[in-house]
């Protein structure tokens, strides 16, 4: 008997709405999207934000980590300008980076951000049954995940003490266990620059 799992599962973020009010508090009302250009950028733009979009993530099935060069600045970055940022979403990023790359990767975020600005992130759990390939938000604070494809690479799982480490340099604000296994964890970059 085979067992089925579903491909698309929706919970409830513990996080976004006080993610989205960090952002639109910080003084530059701008988010950063760090993944598939999704339906619920649309919502983020009727609250009065400003979406930058980049999909950092690999590409295609069998696809490798993003370019690190791309991670540090080098040819092909098109990231907004340093301190210009409210808020950074990486829904479907950190899981695609090995632990060297996601660490540089947190500097380069800190770096973009404002004081005050935020991140909102997800991390496969270990126990996570499913990889999933794009988020999106279905109703105020509902998300909806969608299943990768199988044949899809193995994703890097951080322990939860990785977690905080990346995060060493922000203010960890909360960190969830969701039922689905993801790891939900909102940070916000220091008031003092």
């Amino acid at each position: 008997m085979q067992l089925l799992l579903p491909s698309r599962t929706t919970f409830a973020s513990h996080s976004l709405g006080r993610f989205l009010a960090l952002v639109k508090a910080s003084g530059q009302p701008s988010l950063w999207e760090l993944g598939p250009a999704a339906p619920h950028l649309q919502s983020f733009l009727e609250q009065g934000l400003k979406v930058y979009v980049e999909d950092l993530r690999p590409s295609g099935v069998g696809g490798e980590a993003p370019d690190p060069p791309l991670l540090m600045g080098g040819p092909g970055w098109s990231s907004p300008s340093p301190g210009g940022l409210g808020g950074i979403l990486c829904w479907n990023l950190f899981d695609t980076l090995v632990p060297a790359q996601a660490r540089r990767f947190i500097e380069v975020c800190c770096d973009a951000l404002v004081p005050g600005g935020a991140i909102h992130a997800l991390f496969a759990g270990p126990q996570s049954r499913i990889r999933y390939r794009a988020f999106r938000i279905v109703r105020d604070y509902e998300v909806e995940a969608v299943a990768a494809d199988p044949a899809e690479p193995p994703r890097t799982v951080y322990e939860n003490l990785e977690i905080l480490r990346l995060f060493a340099s922000f203010r960890v604000l909360s960190a969830h266990l969701l039922r689905n296994g993801f790891r939900e964890v909102l940070a916000q970059k220091s008031l003092r620059p």
